[in-house]
């Protein structure tokens, strides 16, 4: 692989590391402020929506204490009636009503209401509920018979000089509820509604669900955790869940519930991660290209010091040959040192080439002595045979002459 291409590829890996943990901790970053910020905008708008429905059911619990407070001065069971026809009920209740303990009929500002009179009101819900805890009480909702909606009622007990007398009440529309909890959509996230402690369902966006226990529609909630969001999966993906209690004060016991779509809550979220995702990668390819062509760049005298090396390499070993220096960078101290190890090694070869031509000098002389000393030897051999074959004549003359010299001296002997 090529340093060019180490380089980019380096690069690139550098740019995505920190791409990568730029993203993660913003990611981190951004999925805490988002929690932080859900918590606290779910939390304030539930509080705010809780304290609306706790004024409203206090304002009309307050409109109950005050009829109630006026019969209690003058009690009768005219001033009772008198004070149901009065125009403040009218316009405050759907319908006021109230039972005295000592009769068994329903006493209304409803003039064509008629009661069945095998019917003793004093056994209703709503009038036991008064009698017993002896305080101005709201009713749990019900689902009126004639016309189908979800009322409300509140009654408070008639007490004259510490008896019990009867009790008085009016009945209220939770429609008036169940729109201000419905325009709470948390920037169309999600949806908001009442649920009371036994699980019931009070009001919901979807009004076929008024009344229905809040375990068949979602099987995932209970009401064990307040204030707090939660996650949990459902069929329709995963929610956040968040619960309120009201303000118990009435006897309502009433939750407020919040579920909010998580993919909606955090699309912030996770239209950043794809967003970093995206930029990660054109990063990359940008950086990529722009490194590779910024290596090319920088490393053109490193590519012209590789020409001219190889050049010279493929030359015949020419040492007379030098790179030519354009930079003062790296490069050109690479190419400055090697133009000294090129003017050091033709030196080197100079100074062996000389001391080669005077050995050989030297060879040629030691030559022409040998073969001198040659021709002086063949000389001196030569002349050692001549000298060996002289001795060996005069020695066989010697011999020759001894032993004529013997045989003269035979014959003299044998002549005397």
């Amino acid at each position: 692989m090529q340093i060019r291409t180490k380089f980019s590829v380096t690069s690139a890996v550098v740019i995505l590391i920190i791409i990568c943990v730029t993203t993660t901790s913003t990611y981190w970053f951004v999925s805490d402020s988002l929690q932080t910020k859900n918590h606290a905008y779910v939390s304030d708008s539930t509080q705010l929506l809780a304290i609306s429905i706790d004024n409203w059911l206090t304002a009309k619990a307050d409109q109950i204490n005050l009829v109630k407070s006026q019969i209690e001065q003058h009690f009768s069971s005219e001033a009772f009636q008198a004070a149901l026809n009065s125009p403040f009920f009218t316009q405050s209740f759907l319908l006021a009503f109230g039972t005295l303990d000592n009769e068994t009929q329903l006493r209304s500002n409803d003039l064509n209401r008629r009661n069945p009179k095998e019917i003793d009101f004093r056994q209703r819900a709503w009038y036991q509920l008064a009698k017993q805890k002896q305080n101005t009480v709201f009713t749990s909702p019900y689902t009126d018979a004639a016309s189908g909606e979800l009322l409300l009622s509140v009654v408070s007990p008639i007490i004259v000089g510490g008896r019990f007398q009867g009790v008085i009440g009016g009945d209220l529309s939770l429609e008036a509820i169940a729109k201000s909890v419905n325009t709470i959509n948390f920037d169309n996230t999600g949806y908001a509604f009442l649920v009371d402690s036994t699980g019931a369902i009070v009001t919901h966006p979807q009004k076929q669900f008024y009344g229905q226990p809040m375990s068949k529609i979602y099987p995932e909630l209970s009401l064990s955790k307040t204030d707090q969001i939660t996650e949990i999966k459902t069929a329709d993906g995963t929610k956040l869940f968040y619960l309120h209690a009201l303000d118990n004060r009435f006897g309502t016991n009433w939750y407020l519930a919040v579920l909010i779509d998580k993919s909606l809550a955090y699309k912030t979220l996770f239209d950043i991660t794809l967003n970093s995702f995206v930029i990660a990668v054109l990063a990359v390819l940008f950086g990529v290209i722009c490194m590779r062509a910024l290596a090319l760049h920088l490393l053109k005298p490193l590519r012209d010091l590789e020409v001219a090396i190889t050049g010279m390499a493929s030359g015949g070993g020419n040492l007379t040959q030098r790179l030519t220096i354009k930079n003062s960078d790296e490069c050109g101290v690479v190419a400055s040192q090697f133009n000294r190890f090129l003017a050091s090694l033709q030196q080197l070869v100079c100074d062996v080439k000389e001391r080669a031509d005077q050995v050989l000098g030297s060879s040629d002389a030691a030559k022409e002595l040998s073969t001198q000393s040659m021709k002086k030897l063949d000389q001196q051999v030569s002349l050692i045979e001549s000298l060996a074959t002289a001795m060996h004549q005069m020695s066989t003359t010697s011999i020759e002459i001894a032993g004529n010299a013997q045989q003269a001296a035979s014959i003299n002997y044998v002549g005397q």
